[in-house]
């Protein structure tokens, strides 16, 4: 054996995998240490007693198989009960003996092995959860059977088939809009808002929050769905309560003057018709309160309260709160105050979900509010001009929707203005 031979002996001795090297009948006449460590002394013995556990040649083995019948080289996979462990075999044939790799592959096979459990469950968890889709061009490339059952239609009905079937036509120019600026890149990443969709069982009004993602090598829209159609009959049927309510109440009170006229002409009978007259109205009025409580596109009711002002508004972000339109007038406010008093010619609103709430981060270029009246700023202390009221109806109007608005100092030593809205859940 020469220098070169040797040398290459020695490396195959420490090396991490193992090498062997076998007569045409398969019997191993050398093995490196890692054989060796793996499975005990081997010199001597058929290779497929030790790593099939077989007495005789495995008609299994691809190798022993592809070897006997004259092949060059082959490879296979093999797992070894008793040491738990896999392991990948390569043979090539050199003249009168077998070289024969053995590589431990325990731990791709266990990471491949656990790749697939992953797979399968988040296969499993889409398959029952909310409703989701992905679009690709106009067209839904996947859904899920959850938003098979939502929508009523198999998924050979809704694959490759034009979303914009699936829309409100009333909704569908705003949601077409918003999909193709979000994959131009010209629209937040990720958003929600709501809309209606067409499914076999009639119209419904869902949340829809999207993100683009990429899908099969291609950019696409991930969107999922939040069916929200039960609060809006609750609120059809609050609505159609408070208008009976407003009828009954107009009822008692044409009464209750009819009495108090009777009553100025003398008529003193009248006084206990009258008086029934004011408990029913205040026993309505309890059990009245004149709110249209509806889903809220924040991002939305933003832009066009801001509308008429000359600014440069970026807003960035969107989710969906449940509101009325006593909201718009809470934005047109702040808008306003940071116009007229603060001289601002640029407003930045920041809107993102943070669990149960939306907050909405407003900060502008303007003059900011003076610090000895920012701890009174909602308590309708003016600055300026104007009444100061403005930014008292804004906490109003939001604490009587169950959120809080307040004053944080910003880097440039003015304010921004945050507020807490309670999200659709």
């Amino acid at each position: 054996m020469n220098e070169l031979e040797k040398l290459a002996v020695k490396a195959m001795e420490k090396a991490d995998i193992g090498f062997m090297l076998l007569d045409e009948s398969f019997t191993v006449t050398w093995a490196n240490k890692f054989v060796r460590d793996t499975f005990g002394d081997v010199i001597g013995k058929k290779c497929y007693t030790f790593t099939h556990k077989t007495a005789n040649p495995p008609e299994f083995c691809p190798v022993w198989n592809f070897l006997k019948s004259g092949g060059e080289r082959a490879e296979s996979e093999f797992y070894d009960q008793n040491l738990d462990r896999w392991f990948f075999v390569k043979a090539e044939r050199h003249d009168s003996y077998i070289i024969h790799f053995i590589i431990d592959i325990t731990e791709k096979m266990e990471l491949k092995r656990e790749l697939e459990e992953r797979k399968e469950f988040y296969r499993k968890l889409v398959e029952i959860s909310v409703p989701i889709f992905i679009a690709q061009g106009e067209f839904l490339v996947f859904v899920n059977s959850a938003l098979v059952d939502f929508l009523g239609y198999s998924k050979e009905e809704l694959i490759r088939r034009p979303f914009a079937g699936f829309i409100h036509p009333e909704d569908l120019p705003k949601l077409m809009k918003r999909y193709q600026d979000r994959l131009r890149g010209l629209r937040f990443e990720e958003e929600s808002y709501p809309i209606r969709v067409r499914t076999k069982f009639g119209d419904k009004w869902v949340i829809l929050n999207v993100k683009k993602i990429r899908f099969g090598g291609k950019d696409g829209v991930l969107g999922i769905l939040q069916d929200i159609d039960e609060i809006f009959r609750e609120k059809v049927a609050f609505e159609e309560l408070q208008r009976i309510l407003r009828h009954d109440i107009k009822n008692v009170l044409t009464s209750a003057f009819l009495n108090l006229e009777l009553i100025k002409d003398g008529d003193i009978s009248r006084v206990s018709s009258l008086e029934e007259s004011l408990i029913k109205i205040r026993e309505l009025v309890s059990h009245s309160v004149d709110v249209k409580m509806k889903p809220v596109d924040v991002a939305e009711f933003i832009e066009k309260a801001s509308t008429g002002f000359e600014i440069d508004l970026k807003v960035s972000g969107n989710c969906t709160v449940l509101g009325d339109d006593s909201l718009y007038s809470a934005f047109h406010n702040i808008i306003d105050n940071a116009v007229k008093h603060g001289k601002a010619k640029r407003v930045w609103m920041e809107i993102k979900p943070l669990r149960e709430f939306c907050e909405i981060r407003i900060a502008n270029d303007g003059t900011g509010i003076p610090k000895e009246i920012r701890d009174r700023i909602f308590d309708g202390v003016s600055f300026g001009e104007g009444s100061g009221k403005g930014l008292r109806f804004v906490k109003e109007t939001v604490e009587r929707l169950g959120g809080k608005v307040w004053l944080e100092d910003s880097e440039d030593g003015k304010v921004v203005f945050v507020l807490r809205l309670k999200t659709i859940h």
